[in-house]
């Protein structure tokens, strides 16, 4: 079998899981303006301290929300995204459409859907669809507000991760979708 050859030649992934320096994986090593000691860095007033430094960005840093600003201090501010994110019944519908989940397993996690059906939505809204495995962050002034809409009662989130931190498989396991 073509699988098993492939599964016992040495050469196959010789270079794993070593990343080029030219792939599309934008990451800091270092906190050189100490975005995790505070907020300092936030412009629009809104953001809260993350606990990863890609996590700590605010909407002025994108050019692409740029949009959603205009003559607003601050993405949350915007119509468009008040009114989603404040539709439970919107949100079950980004859900029904995208996910194979039943009724028993949405209650039993329901904000933790709830916030990943935010951030789908808020994500689509600014850069369009980006395709299976294209992730980008969210800043940090949305994240918030959708954690203070849809609290995880005992303050367990996730945060954000890129599709290449889960081990095949376990993308689909970790969300429960």
């Amino acid at each position: 079998m073509v699988s098993e050859e492939n599964r016992l030649n040495p050469w196959c992934f010789m270079n794993d899981p070593q990343w080029s320096p030219d792939e599309d994986r934008p990451r800091q090593l270092e906190d050189t303006e100490g975005r995790l000691k505070g907020t300092q860095w936030c412009q629009c007033g809104n953001c809260k301290q993350m606990s990863s430094l890609e996590e700590s960005i605010f909407c002025h840093e994108f050019r692409s929300m740029d949009c959603m600003r205009e003559g607003l201090h601050c993405v949350i501010q915007h119509e468009g995204f008040q009114s989603r994110i404040h539709s439970r019944d919107f949100l079950i519908e980004i859900l029904k459409a995208s996910t194979r989940m039943t009724q028993q397993e949405f209650e039993r996690i329901e904000n933790r859907c709830l916030r990943w059906a935010c951030y789908r939505k808020f994500t689509n809204q600014v850069y369009g669809f980006l395709g299976k495995g294209h992730r980008i962050p969210v800043p940090s002034c949305v994240v918030s507000k959708i954690r203070e809409l849809y609290p995880d009662h005992e303050g367990n989130y996730t945060g954000f991760r890129w599709y290449s931190d889960y081990a095949t498989g376990d993308l689909q396991i970790h969300l429960n979708f």
